[in-house]
């Protein structure tokens, strides 16, 4: 079965969204980058096409062992993050130092 992304479904209307609401504004007050939105919009079908591309010419195993491996990289991080927020807390007001 091939893959598949609909990530750039579902962008193209959160850019016609921006696009309203930048012309909304633009009179009054400009408060969106254009540029800048336009490499965000562009980034995530671009992502999702590189996806599919991978995951069509990955073994399907390949691509469990990697999403495994994904997800405990990112379990390890929300630990340390955990530990290491832990360590700054004063135990004597239970208050976060900044």
């Amino acid at each position: 079965m091939p893959a598949d992304g609909t990530t750039p479904l579902r962008e193209r209307p959160a850019w016609r969204a921006l696009e309203r609401h930048h012309a909304d504004l633009a009179p009054r007050h400009l408060r969106v980058h254009v540029r800048d939105a336009s490499v965000i919009a562009l980034i995530p079908p671009l992502g999702a096409l590189a996806g599919v591309v991978v995951a069509n010419s990955v073994p399907e195993r390949a691509l469990e062992v990697g999403f495994a491996v994904l997800l405990a990289v990112v379990a390890v991080q929300l630990a340390q993050r955990s530990l290491r927020s832990h360590r700054f807390n004063d135990p004597a007001s239970n208050k976060l130092r900044v």
